[in-house]
């Protein structure tokens, strides 16, 4: 699904957050079967600092 946010008045854009944030465009997700989608990722800045565990589900 293909929509633009300015053509619809039910969407608002949120502009102002409770932390600082850091904006990383063009981020590339590859899928199992080849396949890659774009992303842009908005992180909490402090965010980069923490680790989060790897969890198997085997």
């Amino acid at each position: 699904m293909v929509f633009n946010v300015n053509d619809s008045d039910k969407r608002n854009i949120k502009t102002e957050y409770p932390k600082e944030i850091i904006k990383k465009d063009h981020v590339w997700i590859p899928l199992s079967d080849g396949a890659k989608l774009a992303a842009t990722i908005w992180l909490p800045k402090d965010a980069e600092d923490s680790a989060l565990p790897q969890v198997n589900y085997d």
